[in-house]
């Protein structure tokens, strides 16, 4: 299964930018999370990422991994296009999730993309600068 999951998530990053060429449109607006949807509605608001957080209850589940690959789809495309920046997410996911679900829950018209960016903007020091050496 974990196979599976990591060959969907590699999929979705190369299909993310694989396109990329420009960060915003003339305007400087960009689609926060374009495709992250479940039965046609669009999860991107802060309460139903809680919603979906609260009824996991620290199990795995569908709703939950099209958070994470987003999540971690962004990330791999700040890692990219982020000066000084090999590894942003540095981090561990169960704790990443619980501070974004705190941050939705004191802020509860953001989005989950103004949560992930709070999240980044919070580690930015804590990022790997360059890829460590091989042992």
């Amino acid at each position: 299964m974990r196979f599976v999951q990591s060959a969907l998530l590699v999929f979705m990053v190369i299909c993310t930018l694989a396109g990329a060429s420009q960060a915003a449109d003339k305007n400087g607006r960009y689609a926060e999370i374009f495709g992250l949807s479940h039965n046609q509605r669009p999860m991107r608001e802060c309460s139903t990422f809680i919603r979906i957080f609260q009824e996991a209850r620290g199990r795995d589940t569908n709703n939950l991994f099209m958070y994470r690959a987003w999540m971690m789809g962004y990330m791999t495309g700040v890692n990219e296009y982020q000066a000084a920046t090999f590894n942003v997410g540095n981090f561990n996911l169960a704790a990443s999730e619980q501070w974004i679900a705190n941050f939705c829950r004191n802020n509860p018209f953001a989005s989950f993309h103004d949560a992930l960016q709070a999240l980044l903007a919070e580690r930015h020091n804590g990022r790997v600068i360059e890829e460590p050496a091989a042992r």
